[in-house]
């Protein structure tokens, strides 16, 4: 590895395998809050802007639709991050929770797409009120020219030991969001898809 670039590791051979010196990849990366509903178990897009973009040549960016449409064949390496607090400081039991789910997704349009990979966390009793962050593990999928992916979270209608997952808290300045800063972080939210092979 005396060639600066980008390399993956072969399993099979056992060896490092060069793919190049400027690598196909695209990063949005937001500070932006972004409110969502309280009580909705549907999929909610995530959202980024244009002038969002640090690197993108993996992808053309709609930001009508907060779209990434895949440019080449390939498979791809994609993670997402949000800061996410659902602002329930008064959920006092530890039989209280609040989950979401962290998902890429794609298809057509956001209405019509299916889950591709994620991550689900929880938060139990006060942790409900505290703020987090939320980072769907790296994933290499195989991706094809035109394949169209978003960026969701879900608050899953789901019930443990008789108690169901609650609602959102709402937010006051309304500015503020259950998408925002997490301590530590300079951003509140991010995608990044890279082409591998």
């Amino acid at each position: 590895m005396n060639t600066p670039g980008l390399y993956v590791f072969d399993k099979v051979t056992m060896t490092w395998i060069y793919l190049s010196s400027s690598p196909i990849m695209t990063t949005f990366m937001s500070t932006a809050y972004q409110a969502l509903d309280l009580t909705s178990t549907d999929d909610q897009q995530i959202t980024f802007a244009s002038t969002e973009a640090l690197v993108n040549s993996a992808v053309n960016f709609n930001q009508t639709n907060s779209s990434f449409t895949i440019l080449n064949d390939g498979y791809y390496q994609l993670t997402g991050f949000i800061g996410f607090n659902a602002n329930r400081p008064d959920l006092n039991s530890a039989t209280q929770f609040v989950a979401v789910n962290l998902k890429l997704k794609k298809g057509a349009t956001f209405a019509t797409s299916s889950d591709i990979t994620g991550i689900r966390s929880t938060y139990v009793g006060i942790a409900a009120g505290t703020g987090t962050a939320i980072q769907i593990p790296s994933t290499i999928l195989k991706l094809n020219k035109g394949d169209i992916i978003y960026m969701a979270i879900q608050r899953p209608g789901i019930t443990i030991g008789g108690v169901a997952n609650q609602t959102f808290g709402p937010w006051v300045p309304a500015n503020n969001g259950h998408i925002n800063l997490p301590g530590g972080q300079s951003y509140t939210k991010s995608f990044t898809i890279l082409k591998v092979k």
